[in-house]
This record gives C-alpha cells, sequence and structure tokens, in this order.
C-alpha cells in the first residue's frame, strides 16, 4: 500500500473507530504491553487500549503503516529505546499511568463510519516519566524513564 499524507493524517481519527486487533508480537528490549480489546469490533461497539509498564509515567500509543525500527529519545538526559515501527509513526496519548503502570482509553466505534478493509496499522505503546531526587539523596537530580511495550496490529 502506498503511503499518503491523507492516510497518515487520517490514522487519529481511524484509532477512534478501530477495528480487529491481531495477536501481539514481541519487540527486542520491550519490557512493557499492551492489550487491545476486542478482537472483533462492530459498529457502535466499545474498544480498549491498555499500557502497562511504568508506574505514574504518561502513555501514547506510536501508529505507523509499517512494522519496522526507529530509535527514539538519546536527547540529554532521556534515555534511548526502539520502536519496533516503520518512521512516520504518529503518537496518540492514552493518558497518565497508576501506581500499577497502566493507562487505558476506550472508543465507542461510532455507528456510519466507513472502514477500508485493507487498511493494517501497526501499534506500540511507549511510556515516559521522572523521578526527582531531592537531598539528602546520594544522587539529588532528575532521572527520566522510557519503557516500550509489544506491538500489535489493527486491520481496518
Amino acid at each position: 500500500m502506498k503511503k499518503t499524507a491523507l492516510s497518515l493524517l487520517l490514522v487519529p481519527f481511524v484509532l477512534a473507530v478501530l477495528g480487529p486487533a491481531a495477536a501481539a508480537q514481541a519487540c527486542p528490549g520491550a519490557t512493557g504491553t499492551l492489550t487491545v480489546t476486542p478482537g472483533t469490533v462492530t459498529a457502535g461497539s466499545p474498544v480498549s487500549v491498555e499500557v502497562c509498564g511504568l508506574a505514574n509515567g504518561f502513555a501514547i500509543l506510536a501508529i505507523a503503516e509499517n512494522s519496522g525500527s526507529t530509535m527514539i529519545g538519546g536527547v540529554g538526559p532521556i534515555p534511548s529505546a526502539e520502536l519496533c515501527l516503520e518512521a512516520p509513526f504518529i503518537p496518540f496519548p492514552i493518558g497518565a499511568a497508576g501506581m500499577d503502570g497502566c493507562a487505558d482509553r476506550s472508543f465507542n466505534v461510532p455507528m456510519n463510519v466507513p472502514l477500508p478493509g485493507n487498511l493494517t496499522l501497526h501499534l506500540q505503546g511507549v511510556l515516559f516519566g521522572f523521578t526527582l531526587n531531592l537531598p539528602p539523596n546520594p544522587n539529588p537530580g532528575i532521572s527520566f524513564s522510557l519503557v516500550t511495550t509489544n506491538t500489535a496490529t489493527l486491520t481496518l
């Protein structure tokens, strides 16, 4: 499938009308988990996305048309991590993770939205967080964390 600017701009809209999700796939270095449910979606039904892996972090869902390898982070004190997605990808905010390290978002599939039926999106969760270490901590300062999850595909 040829990438077009229109198809990439439609990804956030498409995410709101999630279609059937395939089994999750492992990604090297990923320590978090991504869950997209249910496996089969009908018009008007709810869909849930859950990203887990970092307590009190902020969860983002990265959406791309192809799997691959893209490095993120690695700027200043922010650690680097590998996404198992080919750039370009679109970040979609899921929200703040709780003490359990999980953040989730639910959507209702609109009743009359035409789905293309042949578009497969690749999804991966990313959690970002920081810790502020104040004196008398022996290592005062700010430390950053970046956690990635497994990947999943979504066919619309």
